[in-house]
C-alpha cells in the first residue's frame, strides 16, 4: 500500500466512525415524530407519520388535531401527546407520559405508563388494564369494565375523581402516596396491595377491598 494512501484511508474510516457515532447519539435522543395531519391512519403504516417514519421506542410522538389513529400491534414510545385521537383497541401501548388535548379508545388492551396520564378523555369499552405511575388526571374517564392501577415510585400522585371499575395501588414502598379526589367510586374492586390511598371524599366501593396496604379516611366514610 502507498504510503501515500493509508493517511487517506484512515482519515476515512475515522470520518465515517465520526458520522455513525452522531446517528447513534440522535437516534437515542429519539425524535419528534407527528401524524400526518390528513386524517390519521394505521400507526405501523408509513404513510400515517409525517416524514414517512414509524415512531420508535425513543420518540416523542404527537398526534394532531382531525386525525386518528389505531394501533395494530404492541407499541412504545418515549413520550405521546394527542390532540386528535388514539384507538388502542386489544394492543399494549406503552409510553413515559400520555398527554393533550384528544381522546383515547381502549378496549382489552394495555396502557403503561410510567408517569402522568392526562389526556383529555379516555374511553374504555371492555376489561382493559391501565397502569399509571405518575397522576391518573384525564379530564374524563368512561371505566367499563377496566382496571386502574397506580404503580411506580412517584409520591405523591393524584387519581381523578371518576366511577372507577376496578382501582388498584400498587406502589413501590408504602410511604409512596395516591390522593384520590373527591366524588371517585369503584364499582368493582379495590385493591391497595403497597402505598396509601388518601380519601379526598367518602368512597363507596360495590365489590371487595384488599390488600396490605393503607387506606386513610380521614374525616371521610369507606362504604
Amino acid at each position: 500500500m502507498s504510503r501515500h494512501l493509508a493517511p487517506r484511508i484512515l482519515i476515512v474510516r475515522l470520518a465515517a466512525l465520526f458520522f455513525l457515532s452522531i446517528l447513534s447519539v440522535m437516534g437515542a435522543w429519539g425524535a419528534a415524530i407527528s401524524s400526518n395531519g390528513s386524517g390519521g391512519g394505521d400507526w405501523n403504516d408509513i404513510a400515517t407519520w409525517n416524514g414517512g417514519i414509524v415512531p420508535g421506542v425513543t420518540d416523542q410522538v404527537t398526534i394532531l388535531i382531525g386525525d386518528a389513529v389505531a394501533l395494530t400491534i404492541d407499541n412504545t414510545v418515549d413520550t405521546l401527546t394527542i390532540t386528535g385521537t388514539l384507538a388502542v383497541g386489544a394492543n399494549t401501548l406503552t409510553a413515559a407520559s400520555i398527554s393533550g388535548t384528544g381522546t383515547l379508545t381502549i378496549s382489552t388492551g394495555t396502557i403503561d405508563s410510567t408517569g402522568t396520564i392526562n389526556v383529555a378523555t379516555i374511553t374504555a369499552s371492555d376489561a382493559a388494564s391501565i397502569f399509571s405511575g405518575g397522576d391518573f388526571s384525564p379530564t374524563a374517564f368512561t371505566a367499563s369494565t377496566s382496571t386502574v392501577n397506580l404503580d411506580g415510585a412517584t409520591t405523591p400522585v393524584t387519581a381523578g375523581g371518576f366511577a372507577y371499575n376496578n382501582l388498584t395501588v400498587s406502589k413501590i414502598a408504602a410511604g409512596n402516596i395516591v390522593n384520590l379526589a373527591a366524588l371517585a367510586s369503584v364499582g368493582g374492586n379495590l385493591t391497595v396491595t403497597l402505598g396509601t390511598l388518601n380519601l379526598g371524599g367518602n368512597l363507596s366501593v360495590t365489590g371487595n377491598l384488599t390488600g396490605a396496604g393503607i387506606v386513610a379516611t380521614s374525616d371521610f366514610n369507606l362504604s
